[in-house]
């Protein structure tokens, strides 16, 4: 991973106004295609989930490489379908979970469907679906880490919905998923892209402020405290002009990112 960035909702609706509606990701194919695939490769001759096999799956990468992987509340995925579509449009190789495997609920529903009956197959075997649950959270959160890994740039999608403001002074996020990938962000080791490995033109990315809004929500929910300095702010109009890795060039030069950030 090289560089951060954050957008804002309202950006987005920007774009959208400017470009007008495209075609979205088939999300729910792609997640059908996902859950044939994993448990195909759990699944025994007898057409029993392994539970050895589930603990040690390998998540199956689409690409080596990704230019941008975003990071966003499921709450705005209608706008993150549309920005990854516009993206892509674009020729930028983009990673979005939900074009994937659609939500780690739908996998787990998926799995346990095969594999955590009870014996009469009336209910769920609880010790049974605490394990599916246990693994498939860690194979999800691990290979949204190794996308990251694999991503030019994190692109963050900036909402009510995916964060708060404690008290007007520490931004919290409500989602341990944005919580866990900003974490990472923060501590990966800074990968150059070979393009950009002239010295007069290393780059990376440098700090800024943000702003949010308040949000209630009815249902139990958890706060974690989650550090957007390293995540440059850009607008939907940096977004346009250019092609492919272009785009992403383009903001490095207009933002000034040419400094290694210190880890």
């Amino acid at each position: 991973m090289f560089v951060p960035l954050r957008i804002t909702i309202a950006e987005i609706l920007q774009l959208k106004g400017r470009i007008g509606e495209l075609l979205l990701p088939n999300q729910h194919q792609a997640s059908r295609n996902f859950y044939k695939a994993i448990l195909k490769s759990v699944t025994d001759r007898y057409g029993v989930i392994d539970g050895s096999n589930l603990q040690n799956l390998n998540f199956p990468f689409a690409s080596p490489h990704y230019d941008i992987f975003i990071s966003y509340s499921h709450n705005d995925e209608d706008l993150a379908l549309y920005l990854t579509a516009y993206l892509r449009s674009k020729s930028l190789n983009v990673f979005l979970d939900s074009t994937i495997w659609n939500s780690a609920d739908g996998l787990l529903n998926a799995i346990d469907r095969q594999y955590s009956w009870t014996e009469d197959r009336m209910h769920y075997d609880v010790t049974k679906r605490n394990f599916t649950t246990s693994h498939v959270h860690a194979m999800l959160s691990m290979a949204m880490l190794e996308a990251i890994r694999r991503s030019e740039c994190c692109l963050f999608i900036e909402s009510p919905h995916s964060l708060t403001l404690k008290s007007g002074v520490e931004t919290k996020t409500l989602s341990p998923w944005i919580y866990e990938e900003a974490s990472y962000i923060n501590t990966i080791q800074p990968m150059i892209p070979p393009r950009l490995m002239e010295p007069k033109i290393r780059m990376f990315c440098e700090g800024g402020n943000i702003r949010v809004q308040d949000t209630e929500n009815m249902q139990m929910k958890a706060q974690y405290k989650i550090d957007l300095t390293n995540f440059q702010h850009i607008i939907s109009t940096d977004l346009e002009g250019n092609d492919g890795t272009g785009i992403l060039d383009a903001i490095y030069s207009k933002y000034h990112i040419k400094k290694p950030r210190v880890l």
